[in-house]
Order: structure tokens, then C-alpha cells, then sequence
């Protein structure tokens, strides 16, 4: 049994579809576990302030974790318990960023022991699926950072930090999950362990897209042969950016701030 910060990140609404499956998990996890949850949807509220005020309150009620699920996300009511079981710092269910070509949102050391270490992607689904080990975790040997859309976080590092631990950066892009896992490894050490649980891949919801192992290569195929702009690019033989949340040089700006 554990206690659990369950956070919500929302602004003024929450798709139809990820609520009623929230309800529904809400109810397995008050059914079938003996966790004690306390519930964080703060009201039009930033990124980061909403995920600093839930480590926060993490922190003042002696909660072992804080459980991040962003508002676009439909989980598997079994990823909870599986993400304690993984028992890592930080540890996300495996997702996919919302625009194409929908990449894994979980980043590797491009070099790691320069001055200035550099992240880079998972180029590839199968990439990174070679990675997990026999429990089905991608474990920190190979993972630098995550996003924080279904992610479960140790309250003992918080405590090893200084509050804020979730920065956006100016540029107005989600840096401040990749900032919390980079500046964590600075400051803690290298042994702060970040993973990905491979198990109970999420759906997130895009526009009108739900993006997940079951739907990316398909999703991939209908934007290369649809898209005006992803075509030229291709045809160019100009590396695909990303056309939705993560720009390509994400990871410089993440740093730069």
C-alpha cells in the first residue's frame, strides 16, 4: 500500500473520453488496491505551477509518490501498479508525443559526459522496444528523460532538490519534465534511475487522433501520404520535424534554459 499524490493536469476542461476512463479508473484503483490517493486538479493553472503545487503537496502529507496524468491521456487501470512496481525514480508508462511523426517521448544521451550534455530521440519504435528488459522496463542505462503525461515520480527525490522542480522554459514549449529529469541527474547524480514501462502502453488523445502502439504506423503512413508539407519534406529528403507539441530543436531550447 502506498500514498500517492493522483494529479491531474487540466485547464478549464477534460476530454469526454479520458474522464469517463479516469472515473473508471478511479473506481478499480478504490476497488482493488489498498493505496491511499489524494487528489490534485488544480483550476487554470500552468504546466509547471500545477506540478510544483502537487510535489508540494506530495512533500507536506508524507506521500511516497505523485502520480502525473496529463488530461489527453487514457491509461490501462493497471499501469499504476505497475509503474510502483517498477520501482525507479521516475518511471513513465510508455507514450507516444501527439504530432507526427509521433515519436517515443522518452529521450537517450547523445553525450552524456560532455560539458553541456545533449539529448537526442528514439528514432524508431523498435529501437527502443529492443531495449526492455525481461519485466518489460527500459531502464536508465538507456534512458535519460521522460515526459511527465503518465508518470510516477519518488517523493524522496524531491526531497533531495529545491523547490521549484518544474521549470518551462521562455521559449513557451513543455520543457519542464525534461527539465526536472536533466536537472535531477545533475544534482542528485547519475545514479537517479528514469525509466519507461513498456507493459501498458498509454492512448493519448490528439485532435482527433488517439496515438498509440496499436495506431502509430498507420497514423506515420497517413500523414507521409497526405500532408502537403511532410511530402515536400520527404521528397527533399529533409529529416521529418515534429508537427505537433516537440519541435526539432526542443532538446537546445530545454537546455539553453
Amino acid at each position: 500500500m502506498a500514498k500517492i499524490v493522483f494529479h491531474i493536469q487540466t485547464l478549464t476542461a477534460i476530454d469526454r473520453e479520458a474522464n469517463a476512463r479516469n472515473m473508471a479508473i478511479m473506481f478499480h484503483l478504490g476497488r482493488h488496491t489498498k493505496h491511499e490517493f489524494l487528489l490534485s486538479t488544480p483550476f487554470r493553472s500552468s504546466i509547471d505551477r500545477g506540478r510544483n503545487e502537487a510535489a508540494k503537496l506530495a512533500m507536506d502529507a508524507e506521500c511516497e509518490y505523485v502520480f502525473f496524468l496529463d488530461d489527453d491521456m487514457v491509461i490501462d487501470p493497471r499501469t499504476l501498479d505497475s509503474l510502483i512496481v517498477a520501482d525507479r525514480d521516475i518511471v513513465m508508462a510508455h507514450s507516444y508525443i501527439r504530432g507526427y511523426p509521433y515519436r517515443p517521448m522518452c529521450f537517450k544521451w547523445k553525450e552524456k559526459d560532455a560539458e553541456v550534455p545533449s539529448l537526442e530521440y528514439f528514432e524508431t519504435d523498435e529501437e527502443l522496444e529492443s531495449l526492455k528488459d525481461a519485466n518489460g522496463i527500459v531502464g536508465e542505462k538507456h534512458i535519460a528523460a521522460v515526459g511527465f503525461t503518465c508518470t510516477l515520480i519518488k517523493t524522496s527525490l524531491l526531497l533531495k532538490l529545491n523547490p521549484p522542480f518544474f521549470i518551462t522554459n521562455p521559449h513557451g514549449m513543455g520543457t519542464e519534465d525534461v527539465y526536472f529529469c536533466m536537472r535531477a541527474t545533475a544534482e542528485v547524480g547519475k545514479d537517479v534511475s528514469i525509466a519507461v514501462d513498456m507493459k501498458y502502453p498509454t492512448i493519448h488523445l490528439g485532435e482527433r487522433e488517439s496515438i498509440s502502439a496499436h495506431t502509430v504506423k498507420d497514423l506515420r503512413i497517413f500523414h507521409e501520404t497526405t500532408n502537403p508539407d511532410i511530402i515536400k519534406l520527404k521528397k527533399e529528403g529533409t529529416r521529418e520535424g515534429d508537427c505537433g507539441d516537440r519541435a526539432e530543436d526542443y532538446n537546445k531550447k530545454c537546455l539553453e534554459a
